[in-house]
């Protein structure tokens, strides 16, 4: 639903020449449907791992509400790559490629608790969804997503969604072996 919301907003955008602005637009509408969650969860992670402090401490930091300059610096960065990837799509792949976004991301968090444990001692909002689960659900939502690709991209968008992978796998890795496990924030992040 998400992703056919925000294409709707981009076909919008380009019915009314709105160009960067429409894409602009996008994202936009896009962060404030999630309510921005996944981008705290971007924050706090990258606050925490360019911390250069031990790893109990990085999860303390990462547990503050407030935003460190690292956090802001990301943020700022991941906005603006979004938006200047998204103006260099062409129609209509363009359409295809935002209902799929939201999907990746969320599969990227169902990786990310598949395969790495929960980093906290004590339970936080990440807790809730447990590693067993994860590997259940891996599958099933491996295949979806791939034959929802195929669907939207044909078989040119398959390369794509495995070069995808590749970062989301690397990238989960490297925040496990900085804390020791994933969290909340972590699950958040692997989704942007």
């Amino acid at each position: 639903t998400l992703g056919l919301i925000i294409a709707g907003v981009a076909w919008a955008g380009d019915y009314f020449h709105l160009g960067l602005a429409g894409d602009t637009l996008t994202i936009v509408v896009l962060v404030a449907l999630t309510a921005g969650l996944h981008l705290d969860g971007l924050m706090d992670t990258f606050d925490g791992l360019l911390s250069g402090r031990p790893r109990e401490q990085k999860l303390e930091i990462m547990k503050d509400s407030n935003v460190g300059a690292m956090g802001a610096i990301v943020l700022a960065c991941h906005l603006l790559l979004k938006i200047s990837f998204l103006s260099v799509l062409f129609w209509p792949d363009k359409y295809g490629l935002l209902i799929l976004m939201p999907a990746v991301g969320r599969w990227a968090m169902v990786y990310s608790i598949a395969n790495y444990p929960y980093a906290r001692k004590k339970p936080g909002l990440g807790s809730i969804f447990d590693q067993e689960t994860g590997k259940e659900n891996l599958w099933a939502a491996t295949v979806l997503l791939v034959a929802a690709c195929i669907l939207l991209t044909g078989w040119q968008g398959l390369p794509v969604l495995v070069l995808t992978g590749l970062m989301v796998h690397f990238f989960t890795k490297a925040v496990a072996k900085s804390l020791g496990g994933q969290t909340g924030d972590t699950y958040g992040a692997a989704g942007e």
